[in-house]
């Protein structure tokens, strides 16, 4: 029993001197104490935000209605009007109204990140349209409100984007902004052609129209409703 006492009173003084000396090293009040949780910690967070190349046509019908050509020079018939003719008088509508109006193709970029934008079509225009050499043409205009081309216009003359710095249909690198401002001829059927280089994706200035434009020789042929099909294609570049 003494020497347990003893071992016990020897144990306890040791603790006592054990904790002075520490109160020594670390003073209490210094927000340096011994405690059983962690003061202070660093968290991590990681993400990945992926690159999205995507665009949605909010507008994708264009209707010339009912059309004929005149008897003597044909008819060129436009859905963008402004300076154009329309042929004979009365002989052609737009969306079954007065050639007054206007319609458009609208494209907009909804990703995050600029693309390069193609149109192409699924057949001839002598398909089309018939007739002796009748012709198809489209040019393109920054949407109001939510402009999305809007470094170059009317750049290259007709062609509109020749003198940039693009190779269609190789859109794998990047190209001076542009648009093609002038009617440009489709010449060929699943051929892709130049539509806006660079199409911004912020959502107030993301978006362009395409106009088409129909050559309708004096002997196009006579035939029912025709549809043809445009194909709108993205590309990313570096």
């Amino acid at each position: 029993m003494t020497l347990l006492v003893a071992s016990v009173v020897v144990s306890v003084v040791g603790t006592v001197i054990n904790f002075s000396k520490l109160s020594q090293l670390i003073p209490l009040g210094s927000g340096q104490e011994l405690t059983g949780f962690a003061t202070t910690g660093t968290g991590t967070v990681n993400v990945t935000i992926a690159s999205v190349a995507s665009i949605v046509m909010s507008d994708n019908i264009i209707d010339f209605g009912s059309c004929g050509p005149n008897s003597t020079i044909g008819s060129n018939l436009s859905t963008n009007n402004s300076g154009l003719s329309w042929g004979a008088p009365g002989v052609c509508t737009l969306n079954g109204t007065a050639p007054a109006n206007t319609d458009f193709f609208v494209i907009q970029n909804d990703g995050n990140k600029e693309v390069n934008i193609s149109i192409q079509i699924n057949d001839t225009a002598a398909n089309f349209i018939g007739g002796t050499s009748p012709q198809l043409y489209f040019m393109a205009r920054n949407k109001t409100g939510r402009p999305g081309c809007t470094n170059r216009t009317g750049v290259g003359g007709g062609l509109g984007l020749v003198n940039y710095n693009c190779t269609f249909p190789d859109l794998t690198t990047a190209c001076t902004y542009g648009i093609q401002w002038d009617f440009r001829e489709i010449t060929a059927a699943a051929t892709p052609f130049p539509v806006c280089n660079a199409l911004n994706y912020t959502d107030t200035a993301d978006s362009i129209m395409v106009a088409l434009r129909l050559s309708l020789p004096p002997d196009a042929t006579p035939r029912g409703e025709r549809a043809l099909s445009f194909t709108f294609t993205a590309a990313t570049f570096p």
